[in-house]
Formats: C-alpha cells, sequence, structure tokens
C-alpha cells in the first residue's frame, strides 16, 4: 500500500512504540525536511519529555481505532440490512 504523508505527519513510530519489527518503508519523492530517530533517541525523548511521550502514545491509539472501526464497517457480517 502506498500513502502519501504531509508536513507534521509521522511515519514508522509505532514500531519504536511496540519494539515490532519495522515492516514499511519510506520514499521521498520531493527535498524536504525529515527528522530520523533511532530506538536509543526515541526512549530517550519520551523518557524526558511527557509531551513528546504522549503525542505519540496517542497517535497509536487513533491509528489503532482508526484500523479496528475500518476493519469493523469493511465485515459485511456485521453490517445492518436495510429494509425499502
Amino acid at each position: 500500500m502506498i500513502t502519501q504523508i504531509a508536513e507534521g505527519d509521522y511515519f514508522g513510530f509505532p514500531s519504536l512504540l511496540t519494539g515490532d519489527a519495522i515492516q514499511n518503508r519510506i520514499e521521498v519523492s520531493t527535498p524536504d525536511l525529515i527528522y530520523i530517530l533511532n530506538q536509543t533517541s526515541f526512549d530517550y525523548l519520551r523518557r524526558e519529555y511527557k509531551a513528546f511521550e504522549q503525542l505519540f502514545v496517542r497517535a497509536h491509539a487513533n491509528r489503532l481505532l482508526s484500523s479496528h472501526y475500518q476493519q469493523k464497517s469493511d465485515n459485511w457480517s456485521e453490517k445492518k440490512s436495510v429494509s425499502y
């Protein structure tokens, strides 16, 4: 799947939060400024700056909820029937 990200978006942070293996890759099509953090730096910032931690924990929770509801709505067996 290809997803386009914009200014202010985050990429790859779920793997940094969970320790899961990285499954995706990023390709930059136009010159831009991109910050890349390794696990050690990410963990340090989470530990030292509560706002940094909360930003990514909330983003991850929203991503999981969005994914859950998207999967639920795709399940035809859970859709309500409509009578005409």
